[in-house]
């Protein structure tokens, strides 16, 4: 991401924790225990901030604490890490999430064995090939 826009972002998730825990931005060296709607009240609030040139849904915040794992698929370009010095360190990813997959990438649904549409249409073919083998006198 480029620098104004990180710089935007950042703004947006400081403002966001000024208002739903002013007394860390007041004191980030005084211990906090986060709870997990504390944080997604921050992603929120963060998120409500941003303008985003496409639809509000595709872009998205984790916030959390200490060091965290995501496993996510984002837009390329789109992701912007950021870190506040709290006491314990709040880690922000936002990210813009990839369109969904065109018909064409998406597999066909298979039907399990036993039953399904095509074991059914297999079953046909063989029956028919083994009938007109007997017809024919072939075994």
């Amino acid at each position: 991401a480029d620098a104004r826009r990180r710089l935007v972002l950042k703004a947006c998730f400081l403002a966001a924790l000024a208002e739903h825990a002013p007394a860390v931005v007041k004191h980030p060296t005084r211990e906090k225990k986060w709870r997990k709607g504390d944080l997604d009240a921050i992603a929120a609030g963060t998120l409500a901030r941003v303008k985003n040139d496409g639809p509000r849904s595709e872009l998205h915040c984790v916030v959390g604490v200490d060091d965290f794992n995501a496993n996510l698929r984002y837009a390329k370009g789109s992701l912007v890490y950021l870190r506040a010095e709290t006491k314990p360190p709040l880690r922000v990813l936002l990210y813009a999430s990839l369109p969904p997959p065109t018909r064409a990438e998406t597999p066909p649904p298979t039907v399990a064995s036993g039953g399904g549409a095509n074991d059914a249409a297999e079953r046909e073919k063989r029956a028919a090939a083994a009938n007109a083998a007997a017809a024919n006198g072939v075994k």
